[in-house]
């Protein structure tokens, strides 16, 4: 019974060890992948990578390159320079220097990847890396159950929706492919990506009338974003049939009814930045008389009053119509200045005006889009004007305010900013661009760090604190006063919060003067 007992003993023992050597074997090589020196940066040359982490630096001319969420892109190394890669992102993938070892080749990759899941299952980017390889090896389906996975992990998240979407997509499975997108829609009805990606699978299912909804309301959030691909994806035949779109859409009833998808508050922002006016920040009165006023849109924002105005588009149908009236025209200007098209934004201003109408909105969108032009002799004409017509036009004041400002006419634009806010208190524009001059004017005199703090603290009551333009503003006017402690907390806050690329560039620059407690002067006034 000893010897048998022994002999069990020690077939438990072998059990044991051999289950040990199963376990233990993966891991250590796992960790060997993990911890492997990395080869000589000259051994990198002409390798594709993928990077290990989701937050790598990536750097032009010691600038970050901006990149945004779980972005994953294979890379090419086409440069080294000691520990650091010259990275070239295929596709739309960003270009930069970046460190070695941030970064594995393409053939150990997947292992690599694979070894992170199995130690961090609940880690998405990790499914998104190792998607993104597998996609690279044409095994579409195994991307797609690593997308699946990110779906059951992040469900409220558009960009799971979005991934899977663009491999069913790849497969031509087309209804998949618009279920995804739509629950990305539905999640963030703002994004354009998820409406222009809706629109191409519409197209190969041959529904014209939805493709087209889903290319105007994705150029109408994000032309930027939607119009180079409009020419850079599609065959010449395409192009036509989408450009055709386009013209369409501009002769729509202006989107925001459906959409509403930007805030008086981001407008504002970009007033300050680029000084346009998107159609849906609208601060503009309707004239007393013979001017209808419209419901307010689903956003809970008023959009420029229309006489007569047509019934509202939904996301899945698509009107269009010619302008006859003068309202019609001046809605259609609207539109034309969202998209800078300010040429014809004046033109359907202009025939607006011939048609007799005395409504003050048409003066104040022409000289927008002159001020647009650097027209400022002209702008400034047609801001006076409409104050005439309607001398309680709070938004008249605040575009003559800039112009006077652009002019460096810096009393006359505090005063009519300063009118501006009387007339219209609870516009954080006007706020804003009392604290902005304030706090920035190249002319001493008319700077008051006192008055700055507190009008952008307005503004930012106004928007609730989540607006970047004018948290940005917010920091100015610290810096203005010497509290450049405070100036740098609110200058990091709005860089965080902004999503628009080339405002963060800008944020970070001017969150690097606070830093070495310098203020910042708007030498473009």
């Amino acid at each position: 019974m000893i010897g048998r007992g022994l002999k069990v003993e020690a077939a438990w023992r072998g059990f044991w060890i051999q289950t040990l050597i199963l376990a233990i074997v993966p891991a250590l090589a796992a960790l060997a992948r993990a911890q492997a020196p990395q080869p000589p940066a000259h051994q990198w040359l002409g390798k594709r990578v993928v990077q290990r982490h989701n937050n790598f630096p990536l750097r032009v001319d010691g600038q970050a390159v901006l990149r945004s969420g779980t972005e994953v892109h294979i890379y090419r190394v086409e440069r080294a320079d000691g520990d650091k890669l010259w990275l070239v992102g295929e596709g739309d993938g960003p270009s930069g220097w970046a460190s070695a070892d941030q970064f594995i080749c393409i053939e150990e990759a997947l292992a690599y990847v694979t070894d992170r899941i199995r130690a961090h299952p609940d880690d998405v980017f990790f499914y998104v890396v190792r998607a993104a390889l597998l996609r690279d090896r044409n095994d579409i389906d195994g991307a797609i159950a690593d997308w699946n996975k990110i779906v059951q992990l992040e469900p409220d998240d558009a960009n799971s929706y979005i991934g899977r979407g663009n491999l069913w997509l790849g497969k031509k499975a087309w209804d998949k492919a618009i279920a995804d997108y739509s629950q990305a829609i539905r999640l963030d009805p703002r994004d354009a990506e998820s409406y222009y990606s809706r629109a191409r699978v519409w197209q190969q299912k041959g529904d014209a009338a939805r493709a087209k909804a889903d290319y105007v309301a994705g150029v109408a959030l994000d032309p930027q974003y939607a119009l180079p691909r409009v020419e850079q994806e599609a065959s010449p035949n395409e192009i036509a049939d989408r450009k055709k779109a386009l013209d369409d859409f501009l002769l729509a009833v202006p989107l925001e009814r459906a959409t509403a998808t930007t805030s008086p508050q981001s407008a504002a922002h970009k007033v300050k930045e680029q000084g346009v006016v998107p159609a849906s920040f609208n601060p503009l009165p309707a004239p007393q008389g013979d001017v209808e006023h419209p419901t307010p849109d689903p956003g809970g924002h008023s959009p420029l009053p229309i006489a007569g105005a047509q019934p509202a588009l939904s996301r899945d149908t698509f009107g269009v119509f010619e302008p006859q009236t003068a309202q019609e025209f001046i809605a259609r200007a609207v539109d034309w200045l969202r998209i800078k098209q300010v040429d014809k934004a004046i033109a359907d201003c202009n025939r607006a005006i011939d048609l007799g109408s005395h409504d003050p909105r048409a003066r104040v969108l022409r000289g927008m889009a002159w001020f647009d032009k650097k027209e400022y002799d002209k702008a400034m004409a047609d801001e006076t004007e409409a104050i005439r017509l309607d001398p309680q036009n709070a938004f008249a004041y605040y575009a003559r305010g800039s112009v006077w400002s652009m002019k460096k006419e810096y009393k006359n634009a505090l005063a009519d900013l300063g009118e501006s806010s009387r007339l219209d208190p609870e516009n954080p524009a006007s706020a804003n661009g009392l604290a902005w001059i304030w706090a920035t004017c190249p002319d001493a005199r008319y700077r008051n760090g006192k008055k700055s703090v507190e009008s952008a603290i307005k503004a930012c009551e106004l928007t609730e604190w989540n607006e970047p333009g004018v948290l940005d503003t917010l920091a100015a006017a610290f810096a203005e006063l010497g509290d450049f402690v405070s100036a740098v907390k609110w200058q990091f806050k709005a860089e965080e919060i902004e999503t628009d690329l080339k405002n963060k560039v800008e944020f970070r620059s001017r969150l690097k003067l606070y830093d070495e407690k310098k203020p910042y002067r708007d030498t473009s006034q």
